[in-house]
């Protein structure tokens, strides 16, 4: 098989990129060890947030404002419901630094925000502190992790993607001027590859391990017993910082699944992807628990725990580039857990920059040669 481009992994980035090629007309193949939708890597566990006041760097925000409207062009595509804009509540104690993060940035990049008082019906379901702000931002809210990955897949597909899902590959190889790409189907030849592969990318590509590390994330569901955090209730989708610099978060109750939360910045590394422990145990039980107890007073029990992998960067940016001394090769990695939301722009940014067009994305800041001094 022969192909112009091949992109190894289809959780949500490797996805959205072949879907992007594919609609250009492309002759492309996207190979994924799994199955995707599935729950090996980091494109997993129901939802995601979407927000576009970004404390991280005002250099995401205009890339979030059009990553929400490629979002609906989606929805569009495959007639699913996918991104909720429900409103997002931001919280901390004052003078937290998320807090002024994002409103630094919203006032860069005029994204809409609400400063709410003590009383501000945006806070239903949350418990916080009387001295501590709050802001909501209407515009934000969250996507469906799993139907997102299989969304773009479908258009992928109708675009006339090839798609080899349960298909384990070996790291691509220079040949013929192009790649060859060996799996447990045959050799895949292609003249130019895009690595999309999360956790695995140091593995396909040792020259990156340098810059790629692993951090596990476990996500907690706990009951909705009065039925009072629903999006119908009024609860909105949050994100607080702690008094230790991390930041909680979580989501309105979906049907019988509860309402989820997790832990964003906390140290728990793994060396290697088998040594990762899929479900829950008590130190997570009793990281969040607290958090549960402080801000969510109307919780009920522990519905569920499952873990997830985060691809982290040194600096906690994206990785997009061309991967120096291998012509061809591209790679999207180091997402560090703050990227699904920005995946229909990563995808549009992966494909532009694989066939050497223009696309309107700040390369630079996400080049590799920013860890070169």
């Amino acid at each position: 098989m022969k192909h112009d481009i091949a992109v190894v992994g289809l959780g949500i980035m490797g996805a959205a990129t072949l879907d992007a090629l594919a609609r250009k007309g492309v002759d492309v193949i996207g190979i994924d060890r799994f199955s995707p939708p599935h729950d090996q890597g980091s494109s997993h566990g129901q939802t995601r947030i979407v927000r576009a006041a970004y404390a991280e760097s005002p250099h995401y925000v205009p890339l979030a404002k059009h990553a929400m409207a490629l979002w609906r062009a989606l929805e569009l595509r495959t007639d699913a419901r996918l991104f909720t804009a429900c409103g997002i509540v931001y919280a901390g104690a004052p003078h937290s630094a998320f807090l002024s993060g994002s409103r630094d940035a919203a006032q860069r990049h005029n994204v809409p925000l609400i400063e709410g008082p003590q009383d501000a019906s945006f806070r239903h379901g949350l418990c916080l502190p009387k001295d501590w702000d709050a802001i909501l931002e209407p515009g934000g809210g969250y996507v469906l992790a799993e139907e997102s990955v299989a969304a773009f897949l479908q258009s992928a597909h109708m675009h006339g993607a090839n798609i080899h899902k349960d298909t384990e590959v070996s790291a691509p190889v220079h040949a013929g001027g192009g790649f060859v790409i060996n799996t447990a189907k045959g050799k895949v030849r292609a003249q130019k590859v895009i690595l999309t592969t999360g956790p695995w990318t140091g593995q396909m590509c040792p020259d990156l391990a340098p810059y790629l590390s692993l951090q596990r994330r476990v996500l907690h569901w706990f009951g909705d017993p009065q039925s009072t955090l629903t999006e119908a209730a009024g609860f909105h989708p949050f994100a607080i910082e702690t008094p230790v610099g991390g930041l909680f978060y979580g989501f309105p109750a979906r049907d019988e699944t509860g309402v989820k939360v997790a832990e964003h910045v906390r140290h728990d590394p793994v060396a290697r992807i088998s040594d990762m422990q899929r479900g829950g145990n008590a130190d997570d039980q009793a990281h969040i628990d607290p958090l549960v107890r402080a801000h969510l007073p109307d919780a009920g029990t522990r519905l569920n725990m499952a873990a997830c992998l985060y691809t982290m960067s040194p600096d906690e940016h994206f990785i997009i580039d061309a991967v120096p001394g291998q012509d061809g090769l591209f790679v999207g990695a180091g997402f560090s857990g703050h990227g699904f939301k920005f995946s229909p722009m990563i995808g549009e940014a992966l494909s532009a920059l694989a066939l050497g067009e223009d696309c309107d994305f700040p390369y630079d800041f996400f080049s590799l040669a920013r860890f070169a001094s």
